[in-house]
Protein backbone atom coordinates (compact mmCIF):
# COMPACT_ATOMS: atom_id res chain seq x y z
CA UNK A 1 0.00 0.00 0.00
CA UNK A 2 1.50 3.63 -0.87
CA UNK A 3 1.89 6.12 1.69
CA UNK A 4 2.74 9.73 1.88
CA UNK A 5 5.76 10.62 2.10
CA UNK A 6 7.86 13.76 2.39
CA UNK A 7 10.71 15.53 -0.25
CA UNK A 8 12.79 18.14 0.75
CA UNK A 9 13.83 20.85 -2.07
CA UNK A 10 17.41 19.52 -1.72
CA UNK A 11 16.53 16.93 -3.57
CA UNK A 12 16.28 18.53 -6.67
CA UNK A 13 20.07 19.35 -6.18
CA UNK A 14 21.37 16.04 -5.66
CA UNK A 15 24.51 15.87 -7.81
CA UNK A 16 24.80 11.94 -7.65
CA UNK A 17 21.61 11.39 -9.01
CA UNK A 18 21.64 13.40 -11.59
CA UNK A 19 24.78 11.77 -12.96
CA UNK A 20 23.39 8.18 -12.55
CA UNK A 21 20.43 9.71 -14.37
CA UNK A 22 22.12 10.81 -17.40
CA UNK A 23 24.66 7.86 -17.15
CA UNK A 24 22.01 5.09 -17.03
CA UNK A 25 19.72 7.20 -18.98
CA UNK A 26 16.59 5.90 -16.78
CA UNK A 27 14.02 8.21 -15.22
CA UNK A 28 15.85 7.25 -11.44
CA UNK A 29 15.15 10.82 -9.66
CA UNK A 30 11.28 10.35 -10.12
CA UNK A 31 11.39 6.57 -9.88
CA UNK A 32 13.47 7.18 -6.33
CA UNK A 33 10.80 9.56 -4.71
CA UNK A 34 7.95 6.68 -6.04
CA UNK A 35 10.08 3.86 -4.34
CA UNK A 36 9.26 5.76 -0.84
CA UNK A 37 5.48 5.50 -1.08
CA UNK A 38 5.77 1.87 -1.01
CA UNK A 39 8.59 1.81 1.59
CA UNK A 40 7.53 0.61 4.96
CA UNK A 41 8.35 2.93 8.05
CA UNK A 42 11.60 1.63 8.15
CA UNK A 43 12.43 2.50 4.54
CA UNK A 44 12.28 -1.20 3.36
CA UNK A 45 10.54 -3.14 0.36
CA UNK A 46 10.00 -6.20 -1.81
CA UNK A 47 12.37 -6.43 -4.39
CA UNK A 48 9.70 -7.29 -6.99
CA UNK A 49 10.49 -4.83 -9.97
CA UNK A 50 7.12 -6.19 -11.88
CA UNK A 51 5.26 -5.10 -8.98
CA UNK A 52 7.19 -2.14 -8.16
CA UNK A 53 6.61 -0.77 -11.62
CA UNK A 54 2.91 -1.34 -11.47
CA UNK A 55 3.26 1.18 -7.93
CA UNK A 56 5.74 3.61 -9.24
CA UNK A 57 5.49 4.18 -12.98
CA UNK A 58 2.24 2.18 -14.36
CA UNK A 59 2.25 4.33 -17.33
CA UNK A 60 6.07 3.98 -18.61
CA UNK A 61 7.56 1.81 -20.90
CA UNK A 62 10.50 0.81 -19.01
CA UNK A 63 12.45 -2.02 -17.02
CA UNK A 64 12.05 -1.18 -13.96
CA UNK A 65 15.09 -4.05 -13.08
CA UNK A 66 17.34 -1.90 -14.49
CA UNK A 67 16.45 1.17 -12.89
CA UNK A 68 16.57 -0.71 -8.90
CA UNK A 69 20.09 -2.09 -9.99
CA UNK A 70 21.31 1.42 -11.13
CA UNK A 71 20.05 3.03 -7.93
CA UNK A 72 21.35 -0.23 -6.16
CA UNK A 73 25.25 -0.04 -7.78
CA UNK A 74 25.38 3.95 -6.93
CA UNK A 75 24.41 3.47 -3.47
CA UNK A 76 21.09 4.55 -3.10
CA UNK A 77 19.69 1.32 -2.72
CA UNK A 78 21.18 -1.46 -0.57
CA UNK A 79 19.85 -4.77 -1.82
CA UNK A 80 20.00 -7.67 0.94
CA UNK A 81 17.58 -11.22 1.05
CA UNK A 82 16.05 -13.31 3.45
CA UNK A 83 15.16 -17.35 2.95
CA UNK A 84 14.58 -17.48 -0.76
CA UNK A 85 13.18 -13.65 -1.00
CA UNK A 86 15.27 -10.54 -1.68
CA UNK A 87 14.46 -6.95 -0.31
CA UNK A 88 15.31 -3.37 -0.78
CA UNK A 89 16.49 -0.99 1.42
CA UNK A 90 16.70 2.99 1.32
CA UNK A 91 19.76 3.91 4.01
CA UNK A 92 18.81 7.30 4.96
CA UNK A 93 15.02 6.85 4.66
CA UNK A 94 14.45 7.77 8.68
CA UNK A 95 16.25 10.74 8.13
CA UNK A 96 14.62 12.66 5.81
CA UNK A 97 10.84 11.05 6.73
CA UNK A 98 8.75 11.98 9.38
CA UNK A 99 7.15 8.92 10.36
CA UNK A 100 3.02 8.75 11.29
CA UNK A 101 2.84 7.17 14.67
CA UNK A 102 -0.48 5.49 13.13
CA UNK A 103 1.71 3.58 10.82
CA UNK A 104 2.09 0.07 11.26
CA UNK A 105 5.28 -1.16 12.13
CA UNK A 106 7.42 -3.65 9.69
CA UNK A 107 6.85 -7.00 9.20
CA UNK A 108 10.05 -7.53 6.65
CA UNK A 109 12.80 -8.85 7.92
CA UNK A 110 16.28 -6.12 8.86
CA UNK A 111 19.35 -6.02 6.87
CA UNK A 112 22.24 -6.61 8.24
CA UNK A 113 26.06 -7.82 7.18
CA UNK A 114 25.00 -11.38 6.64
CA UNK A 115 22.14 -11.12 4.33
CA UNK A 116 24.01 -7.97 2.48
CA UNK A 117 24.09 -8.44 -1.35
CA UNK A 118 27.27 -7.64 -2.85
CA UNK A 119 26.87 -4.67 -5.68
CA UNK A 120 27.55 -5.76 -8.94
CA UNK A 121 30.05 -3.65 -11.12
CA UNK A 122 29.15 -0.35 -12.87
CA UNK A 123 27.58 -0.89 -15.95
CA UNK A 124 28.06 1.55 -18.87
CA UNK A 125 24.51 2.33 -20.17
CA UNK A 126 21.54 1.02 -18.32
CA UNK A 127 19.29 0.24 -21.20
CA UNK A 128 21.87 -2.36 -22.18
CA UNK A 129 22.46 -5.89 -21.93
CA UNK A 130 24.17 -6.64 -18.94
CA UNK A 131 25.87 -10.46 -18.00
CA UNK A 132 27.12 -10.02 -14.83
CA UNK A 133 27.95 -12.37 -11.43
CA UNK A 134 26.05 -11.55 -8.36
CA UNK A 135 27.46 -12.83 -5.33
CA UNK A 136 24.82 -13.55 -2.88
CA UNK A 137 24.60 -14.76 1.34
CA UNK A 138 22.04 -17.22 1.80
CA UNK A 139 20.75 -17.50 5.59
CA UNK A 140 19.37 -21.11 4.66
CA UNK A 141 21.87 -24.03 3.18
CA UNK A 142 24.42 -22.63 0.87
CA UNK A 143 26.98 -19.66 1.86
CA UNK A 144 27.74 -18.64 -1.37
CA UNK A 145 25.85 -18.52 -4.98
CA UNK A 146 26.95 -16.96 -8.64
CA UNK A 147 24.13 -15.88 -10.05
CA UNK A 148 23.72 -14.56 -14.14
CA UNK A 149 21.66 -12.16 -14.85
CA UNK A 150 21.10 -10.75 -18.48
CA UNK A 151 18.43 -10.85 -21.11
CA UNK A 152 20.18 -11.44 -24.15
CA UNK A 153 22.93 -14.02 -22.70
CA UNK A 154 23.18 -15.15 -26.63
CA UNK A 155 24.09 -11.72 -27.83
CA UNK A 156 27.44 -13.42 -29.24
CA UNK A 157 26.19 -16.84 -30.16
CA UNK A 158 26.65 -17.44 -33.65
CA UNK A 159 24.58 -20.13 -35.46
CA UNK A 160 26.62 -22.74 -36.89
CA UNK A 161 25.35 -24.12 -40.35
CA UNK A 162 23.37 -27.58 -40.33
CA UNK A 163 25.16 -30.26 -41.11
CA UNK A 164 22.95 -32.66 -43.32
CA UNK A 165 23.79 -36.60 -43.71
CA UNK A 166 24.59 -38.15 -47.00
CA UNK A 167 21.78 -39.75 -48.53
CA UNK A 168 21.71 -43.93 -47.77
CA UNK A 169 22.55 -44.59 -51.73
CA UNK A 170 25.18 -41.82 -51.56
CA UNK A 171 27.15 -43.74 -48.46
CA UNK A 172 26.77 -46.79 -50.47
CA UNK A 173 28.26 -45.20 -53.19
CA UNK A 174 31.52 -44.73 -51.37
CA UNK A 175 32.03 -48.77 -52.08
CA UNK A 176 29.61 -49.71 -54.28
CA UNK A 177 28.73 -48.56 -57.93
CA UNK A 178 25.76 -45.91 -58.02
CA UNK A 179 23.45 -48.84 -59.85
CA UNK A 180 24.25 -51.47 -56.92
CA UNK A 181 23.95 -49.08 -54.18
CA UNK A 182 20.48 -47.93 -55.44
CA UNK A 183 19.38 -51.61 -55.97
CA UNK A 184 20.03 -51.92 -52.47
CA UNK A 185 17.77 -48.74 -51.61
CA UNK A 186 14.81 -49.64 -53.60
CA UNK A 187 15.24 -53.39 -52.02
CA UNK A 188 14.68 -52.59 -49.01
CA UNK A 189 12.06 -50.42 -49.66
CA UNK A 190 10.57 -53.20 -51.07
CA UNK A 191 11.03 -55.49 -47.77
CA UNK A 192 8.74 -52.31 -46.26
CA UNK A 193 12.07 -51.62 -44.38
CA UNK A 194 13.54 -48.17 -45.92
CA UNK A 195 16.68 -47.95 -45.41
CA UNK A 196 17.89 -45.23 -43.48
CA UNK A 197 21.30 -42.85 -43.38
CA UNK A 198 23.02 -44.99 -40.36
CA UNK A 199 22.03 -48.32 -41.35
CA UNK A 200 23.81 -47.46 -44.80
CA UNK A 201 26.84 -46.97 -42.99
CA UNK A 202 26.80 -49.81 -41.03
CA UNK A 203 26.10 -52.14 -44.12
CA UNK A 204 28.96 -50.61 -45.59
CA UNK A 205 31.00 -52.00 -43.22
CA UNK A 206 29.66 -55.49 -42.89
CA UNK A 207 30.27 -55.06 -47.17
CA UNK A 208 33.68 -54.00 -46.68
CA UNK A 209 34.72 -56.36 -43.54
CA UNK A 210 33.88 -59.44 -46.70
CA UNK A 211 36.35 -58.12 -49.21
CA UNK A 212 34.05 -58.10 -51.94
CA UNK A 213 31.32 -55.40 -51.47
CA UNK A 214 29.73 -55.74 -54.99
CA UNK A 215 29.80 -59.95 -54.39
CA UNK A 216 28.16 -58.98 -50.78
CA UNK A 217 25.10 -56.34 -51.66
CA UNK A 218 23.88 -58.66 -54.71
CA UNK A 219 23.72 -62.27 -52.77
CA UNK A 220 22.14 -59.69 -49.79
CA UNK A 221 19.38 -58.68 -52.75
CA UNK A 222 19.35 -62.52 -54.00
CA UNK A 223 18.67 -64.13 -51.07
CA UNK A 224 16.36 -61.26 -49.82
CA UNK A 225 18.06 -60.51 -46.72
CA UNK A 226 17.27 -56.95 -44.64
CA UNK A 227 21.07 -57.01 -44.18
CA UNK A 228 24.27 -58.62 -44.00
CA UNK A 229 27.23 -60.42 -42.09
CA UNK A 230 30.10 -61.99 -43.60
CA UNK A 231 29.18 -65.01 -41.20
CA UNK A 232 25.85 -65.23 -43.26
CA UNK A 233 28.08 -66.18 -46.37
CA UNK A 234 29.94 -68.70 -44.69
CA UNK A 235 26.84 -70.57 -43.09
CA UNK A 236 24.93 -70.35 -46.70
CA UNK A 237 28.22 -71.69 -48.63
CA UNK A 238 27.19 -75.44 -48.44
CA UNK A 239 23.35 -74.98 -49.05
CA UNK A 240 21.59 -75.54 -52.37
CA UNK A 241 22.27 -72.83 -54.95
CA UNK A 242 19.48 -70.11 -55.89
CA UNK A 243 21.10 -70.36 -59.74
CA UNK A 244 23.60 -70.60 -61.93
CA UNK A 245 25.59 -68.08 -61.15
CA UNK A 246 25.52 -68.16 -57.35
CA UNK A 247 26.36 -71.90 -57.60
CA UNK A 248 29.90 -71.08 -58.98
CA UNK A 249 30.32 -68.45 -56.73
CA UNK A 250 29.40 -70.05 -53.50
CA UNK A 251 31.58 -72.91 -54.47
CA UNK A 252 34.27 -70.85 -54.42
CA UNK A 253 32.95 -69.59 -50.59
CA UNK A 254 33.01 -73.15 -49.68
CA UNK A 255 36.55 -74.22 -51.08
CA UNK A 256 38.03 -70.85 -49.44
CA UNK A 257 36.45 -71.84 -46.17
CA UNK A 258 37.76 -75.66 -46.25
CA UNK A 259 41.04 -73.57 -47.11
CA UNK A 260 41.37 -71.49 -44.60
CA UNK A 261 39.99 -73.98 -41.45
CA UNK A 262 42.83 -76.25 -42.78
CA UNK A 263 45.25 -73.10 -42.21
CA UNK A 264 43.77 -72.61 -39.01
CA UNK A 265 44.47 -76.34 -38.21
CA UNK A 266 48.19 -75.59 -38.71
CA UNK A 267 48.30 -72.55 -36.94
CA UNK A 268 46.53 -74.60 -33.97
CA UNK A 269 48.96 -77.19 -34.31
CA UNK A 270 52.11 -74.21 -33.95
CA UNK A 271 49.90 -73.00 -31.00
CA UNK A 272 48.40 -70.50 -32.49
CA UNK A 273 44.44 -70.74 -32.05
CA UNK A 274 42.38 -69.90 -34.72
CA UNK A 275 38.90 -69.48 -34.98
CA UNK A 276 35.54 -68.73 -36.71
CA UNK A 277 36.24 -65.38 -36.43
CA UNK A 278 39.89 -65.28 -37.55
CA UNK A 279 38.60 -67.07 -40.46
CA UNK A 280 35.60 -65.23 -41.93
CA UNK A 281 37.58 -61.63 -42.44
CA UNK A 282 40.00 -63.31 -44.56
CA UNK A 283 37.13 -65.20 -47.21
CA UNK A 284 38.06 -62.08 -49.58
CA UNK A 285 41.07 -62.29 -49.15
CA UNK A 286 42.01 -64.92 -51.42
CA UNK A 287 39.73 -63.46 -53.97
CA UNK A 288 42.18 -62.45 -57.46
Amino acid sequence: MARIRTIKPEFFRHEGLFDAEREFQLPLRLAFVALWTVCDREGRFKWRPRSLKAECMPHDEIDFSRVLDALWTRGFLVKYGSGTDIYGWVPKFKEHQFINNRELKSDLPEPNENNMLTRAPRVPHGNSTRLYLEKAEHIKGKDKRERIKGKDKRKNFTRQPRVVDASPSEILSGILSGETAQAIVEHRAKLKSPLTAHAAKLLARQFSAFGDPTAAAEEMIARGWKGFKPEWMANQARSSPINGRHSSFMQGIATRCEELAREGKRESQDGNQAGPRDIIPRLGAGKS
